[in-house]
Parts: structure tokens; C-alpha cells; sequence
């Protein structure tokens, strides 16, 4: 449960009471790769397609669950003694074939290590199975690979088995569960063969602004309202990111205590902050101030600064230029003879010293709807005519004479960028005219562009996640929290965008700063507090599976219950209902296209 201390919030959450948070999976049943076979039992759970441990007789146990690693009607010839590679660890050996017996001796094996043989009768004429059974937690004769053997033949030098059809589990790494275990923040309330069900087996407090994680890289997000918009969320991948230095403590008047007063983050020891040739471009500071709050950032105590830290060209003879770190991102002051201008600021698009060969006529892509483009080449003269260009319109042209190293530069300043004039939004390097085949050839070998087209002004109705503008002056910009921020144990609080502090699950306040750089995963419908009750499903949350052949939603969440919470008083008011998704009496067969998210790697 996500933890919260009752000095740290003042204003009213929201909360889904235990048991109110309801996940459901049915199982579904599936065509083995090679038809023959007929069906098997698979279970999705969080988007995890998993084989429940099934013995000869067809029965499963839903507690009991093992990865499919293949499936595969793939055509296989092996000789006597060749091992089949099956992939995590497993093979497949073929120890020897009786030709005049018409038998085959198997054996399996996982980490090198003997786990089973089998000897298969093959009939003349005729094609035969194998099936590997084992004893598994606590279950007998469970099915954990089956072989299909077409036929047997004597090649030019020794015997040689035709495999088409193999299909094996990871039984070497089994899933349990029992009513009862946790899951995340659910506990397992139901296992049978009609599937499984889990529930919140504590309330679940949803603070604004954050993400509270479920089970298994599935969260419910809670956005920064008065009145409760909350969605599920998956991330795609494994998560991962730049991440700062783990602050820890007691609590967070300790951490500050033990770090001075305040905890800063720059480009030193936080990577996705910007950071200059000499100086920093970012910093964050959480300051003291002198509250008792706690697990809480009190209001005005998380300031972001971001200024201007010079850097060096990628082409060096020309010296040095500003840059800023905004957010993560680098961005170029809008920069003029006078100077520069903290608050207005366009992405640094290129900073080159490439090398580029461009015949007449010929157009180099500067990205974004920006190119240029070489009208024409003086060789005799050592002048080239150089057009610029956005979205294929005309924006400036001159001609650059190579014959001084001095004038080799184009530098081109506009007007009215973000009502500034004459800012430096381009500039280009020709370092020598040659000729090859009667055609001029332009030689580029310093390039450097900023998207003025899509320049910003900060100003101070500008509010970037929990911030707000505090200060503008000529040398910076300074943001603050607009609002206390939570760090609640176990959870991930947005700052901005993929800014995040991560909050451990531990008994001290332990967290960092991070930015996140995986997928941004899938978002279900966001739903307001009088919708309740609702289920997700996968029309509405697409991480959710359905079994397009069958009619089926094979995996449901439901919100049955949320009552207001404030640590100051008592439960006040409910938004509840009764709402259960149900499996259906019969669970219909589906194709393995459908749904077959494991192919066969052997």
C-alpha cells in the first residue's frame, strides 16, 4: 500500500478501499502449433501469456504457472548423438535410433544437466508422439514437452529422425501462487480452473500528481485535479533512465540535515542535466525550510533554475556559443550582438563538424523542414551561392567567397524571433571548392542550427509540471513547486513530464531524481470519480487482452469502490457500486495466430 504519514497532506485524496480494486483473468484455450495435438490451456497475467501446469487428463492448476518457450510444427532431421538446441537452457538429444526396432531414445536436458529420457516407437509407415511427463511442485505427470515424430530412415551414413512438431514450458522456472499471496499491491482472492482473481489487499491512497504502481509495471496514475481523473498505465520494456545519487534518512528533514540544509542536483552528479563547457546549465535544490513536514516538499521548496553555460562549437574556430539545459533538453538562448536572452529559447538543432559534399543544385536535409540548398558553383572564382530554406520556402541566400577564411562563414541572423532581431539562427562552414567531372563540388565542414521556428518564451504564466515560474532575469529562469509534493514510500512522483523522483519501499525515506527513458507504454480511458464503478477491458485498455476468435476479454479491472480520504478525518463520502466481470460458463478455442505472442525460437 502506498504509505502515507498524517502530518503530510492537508488537502483531501482519494482512496480505494481494500478489496475494491479487482483484477480478473480467464483462461482460454489454445490450438497447438501442429493441429494434431488439439488444444492447451494458456493464462495471461498483466499481459504475461503463461501455461497452467496440466497433466494427460487435460486438468490445470491456474496456481501453477510456467512460460511457453515453443510451440513449432518446424520440420527438424536429426543423426544419432545430435543435440537440438531449444533455447533458455534447454535440448533435445537423440541418444540413438533402432532402425530394426523401429525405436528412438530421447533424452532432455536443461543447463547441460540430464532431466528425462523417453524411447519412442515409430511404426513403419506411420507417424508417432512423445510426451515428456514430470513431477512439478507438487504435481504429478505434468505435461512439459511433446514431440512429434514423422518417421525414421537410414541416411548415407547413419540414422536420421524427421521432427515436425515440438512444444515445451519453462518448468524450470514455475510461477505459484496460493489465495492469499500478494501480488504487488493485490493479493490472489481466487485460483480455480475458471481463472484467477485478485484484489487490493489494503487501501490504496491516490495521491494528485502520481503514479501508484499495481502489479507488475501496471499503475494507476492520478492526475493534478480537485476531482479525481485516474487511468491505468503499462510501461513497455523494463524501465530505465539517468538517475541521481540515492538520498537517505529518517525522514526528509534528516536527509536535508545530514546534506547541509539542501540537496542540489546538477550535471555532476545528476547526467541528464545539462552541463557547459565551466558551469552548470540546470540545478535542483530541495531547501530547508525549517518545517517538520516530514515525507513532504513543502511549497516554494523544490527550485529548478536553469541559465545560460557557454560551450564549444563542434566546429572549434568558432569559438564558443550559450547553451541552456531546459528539462533535460538542450536549448540555445536566442543570442544576438547584444547578447543573449534566458527566456526565450529554441531547440539547439545541429552543432556539426561533418564533412558534406554537395554538388550544384543538390540539397542537404537539415531536418525539422529546414534544408539548404547549393544554387550554384564559381569554381574559377571560389564562390558558391548558398539558399536556406523551412518547409520548402525561401528564407535567405548568400554567396560565401572561399578566397578568405574570414568570410568562409555563413552567418545568418533574423528579425522578429520571438520579437528579437537579428538572432544567430544559422551558420555553415565551406572549407574548399572543387571540380570532378565538370561539375563544382561545395565542401562543408561546419554546420550549426537552432529551431527558431518553434522558439518558446518563458514567461510567468508558463507552468512546467509541478512548477511555476518564480524569477526571470537576464541571466536566468528560477521555478518553484507550486504546491507540497508527496514522496510517498513506494512510489514514483512526476515533476515534469518523464521527470520523476523515485520513492523506495523502505521503513526510511529513500529516493532519487530520475528520467526515465523507456517507452511511454499504454494509457487506458481516464475516468472521473462518479464513473465508479468501471472495468477496464480491452476496448477501453488496450494492454488488456482479447481473444479476437473467442468473444473473449480474456483480462478485466475494475474499480468497484473510492471514498474521499484526508489523514485529518474520517472516510466521508463513497462512489460505490457492486460490479464483478464474470468469465464465461464456457471458454471458447481460438486459433494459435490469435494470440501466440511466444514463437518458437528452437
Amino acid at each position: 500500500m502506498t504509505a502515507i504519514t498524517a502530518n503530510a497532506q492537508a488537502v483531501d485524496d482519494y482512496m480505494i478501499p481494500e478489496g475494491d480494486l479487482v483484477y480478473e483473468t480467464c483462461p482460454v484455450f489454445t490450438y497447438y502449433a501442429f493441429e494434431d495435438w488439439g488444444q492447451y490451456a494458456t493464462i495471461v497475467l498483466f499481459g504475461e501469456e503463461y501455461v497452467p501446469l496440466t497433466d494427460g487428463s487435460g486438468s490445470f492448476n491456474a496456481g501453477k504457472l510456467a512460460k511457453l518457450l515453443i510451440d513449432d510444427n518446424t520440420i527438424h532431421n536429426l543423426r544419432s548423438e545430435e543435440v537440438l538446441d531449444l533455447g533458455n537452457g534447454y535440448a533435445l538429444k537423440v541418444v540413438t535410433v533402432d532402425l530394426g526396432g523401429r525405436k528412438v531414445w530421447l533424452e532432455l536436458y536443461m543447463n547441460g544437466e540430464y532431466v528425462d529420457d523417453l524411447i519412442v516407437s515409430v511404426p513403419e509407415g506411420a507417424a508417432t508422439d512423445g510426451v515428456f511427463y514430470l513431477d512439478i511442485e507438487d504435481e504429478d505427470d505434468v505435461i512439459v514437452m511433446r514431440v512429434h515424430i514423422n518417421y525414421i530412415f537410414q541416411g548415407a551414413y547413419d540414422y536420421i529422425v524427421q521432427i515436425q512438431g515440438l512444444w515445451l514450458i519453462d518448468f524450470g522456472n514455475v510461477l505459484t501462487f496460493v489465495e492469499g499471496d500478494e501480488f504487488g499491491e493485490l493479493e490472489f482472492s481466487n485460483i480455480g480452473e475458471e481463472g484467477l482473481a485478485l484484489q487490493n489487499s489494503d487501501n490504496i491512497i491516490l495521491p494528485r500528481a502520481s503514479s501508484v504502481e499495481i502489479a507488475q509495471n501496471m499503475y494507476l496514475g492520478v492526475e493534478d485535479n480537485d476531482t479525481l481523473r485516474v487511468y491505468p498505465f503499462v510501461k513497455n520494456g523494463v524501465e530505465s533512465g539517468i538517475v541521481s545519487p540515492v538520498f537517505s534518512g529518517a525522514d526528509l528533514d534528516d536527509i536535508l540535515a545530514n546534506e547541509g540544509g539542501q540537496i542540489e542536483f546538477t550535471g555532476l552528479n545528476f547526467p541528464a542535466f545539462y552541463h557547459g563547457t565551466d558551469d552548470n546549465t540546470e540545478t535542483l535544490i530541495i531547501q530547508d525550510s525549517g518545517l517538520t513536514e516530514g515525507i513532504t516538499i513543502a511549497e516554494g521548496d523544490l527550485i529548478y533554475e536553469a541559465s545560460p553555460a557557454l560551450k564549444n562549437y563542434a566546429y572549434e574556430d568558432w569559438g564558443q556559443y550559450y547553451i541552456t539545459g531546459f528539462f533535460c533538453e538542450e536549448y540555445i538562448p536566442l543570442t544576438n550582438t547584444y547578447g543573449y536572452n534566458a527566456d526565450k529559447l529554441a531547440k539547439l538543432l545541429i552543432d556539426s563538424d561533418d564533412t558534406y559534399s554537395l554538388r550544384s543544385g543538390e540539397i542537404l536535409d537539415l531536418g525539422n523542414g529546414y534544408a539548404l540548398k547549393v544554387e550554384g558553383i564559381d569554381v574559377g572564382g571560389d564562390k558558391v551561392l548558398l539558399n536556406f530554406t523551412k518547409d520548402g520556402a525561401y528564407v535567405d541566400d548568400a554567396v560565401i567567397d572561399i578566397t578568405y577564411p574570414e568570410e568562409s562563414t555563413w552567418v545568418l541572423d533574423l528579425d522578429g524571433i520571438e520579437n528579437e532581431n537579428d538572432i544567430v539562427v544559422f551558420k555553415v562552414f565551406v572549407d574548399q571548392i572543387t571540380q570532378e567531372d565538370g561539375d563544382g563540388i561545395a565542401w562543408i565542414n561546419g554546420l550549426w542550427l537552432i529551431d527558431y521556428a518553434n522558439a518558446t518564451t518563458v514567461g510567468y504564466d508558463s507552468e512546467y509540471g509541478v512548477f511555476e515560474v518564480s524569477s526571470i532575469t537576464s541571466y536566468s529562469i528560477e521555478l518553484e513547486n507550486d504546491a507540497e509534493i508527496l514522496l510517498s514510500r513506494d512510489s514514483e512522483v512526476p515533476i515534469f513530464d518523464d521527470l520523476v523522483f523515485k520513492v523506495a519501499d523502505s521503513d526510511d525515506l529513500s529516493f532519487y531524481l530520475m528520467l526515465k527513458t523507456s517507452g511511454s507504454g499504454v494509457q487506458g480511458e481516464i475516468i472521473e470519480v462518479n464513473d465508479v464503478p468501471f472495468t477496464w477491458t480491452y476496448d477501453n485498455f488496450p494492454a488488456l487482452y482479447y481473444d479476437l476468435d473467442g468473444n473473449l476479454f480474456i483480462e478485466t479491472l475494475s474499480i468497484n469502490n473510492i471514498v474521499e480520504y484526508s489523514p485529518y478525518s474520517k472516510f466521508r463520502r463513497a462512489y460505490a457500486g457492486s460490479l464483478r466481470s464474470e468469465c464465461p460458463d464456457e471458454v471458447q478455442p481460438r486459433n494459435q495466430d490469435s494470440f501466440n505472442r511466444y514463437p518458437a525460437d528452437a
